[in-house]
């Protein structure tokens, strides 16, 4: 049951990635008139920094006890 609860929240912080790929995607894209290629690249990027902690906290050993 704790894998589970871990598995829905690491899924669902996937979801909202969406929230975080839309506007960095808009905003490299369409306003800086960056090409697909470092568009990926920079929401990527972005999405790493902004997910880094959650994820540390997910794997965390105080979150599978």
């Amino acid at each position: 049951m704790k894998n589970l609860k871990r598995y829905l929240i690491y899924h669902a912080k996937w979801q909202l990635g969406v929230i975080v790929s839309w506007p960095c995607m808009y905003l490299m894209h369409d306003v800086w008139g960056w090409s697909n290629f470092w568009t990926i690249i920079g929401f990527q990027f972005v999405g790493a920094l902004i997910f880094w902690n959650v994820d540390k906290w997910i794997f965390s050993n105080k979150n599978s006890n």
